[in-house]
């Protein structure tokens, strides 16, 4: 495994676990930088490994994608 998401699953349980106890804005505006360095650019390492290895399995291109964390129109 890439060190670029060696940590992906510890740090994404760690770090859902706070959000789950204290799921507010101003908690996940403390921590974005922290999910986006952590999370969803490992994430996205991942995907892309990923998504070489099985377009070539398939023999077609893919295209990785990750999703935001939320979509959430309670703070909007």
């Amino acid at each position: 495994m890439s060190n670029a998401f060696a940590n992906l699953i510890p740090d994404a349980r760690r770090f859902f676990a706070e959000l789950q106890a204290d799921n507010t804005k101003d908690w996940f505006e403390a921590n974005k930088a922290r999910y986006t360095n952590t999370i969803r650019k490992p994430a996205e390492a991942l995907g892309e490994v990923m998504a070489a290895e099985l377009g070539r399995l398939a023999g077609y291109v893919l295209e990785a994608k990750v999703y935001r964390v939320n979509r959430d129109v309670r703070f909007s």
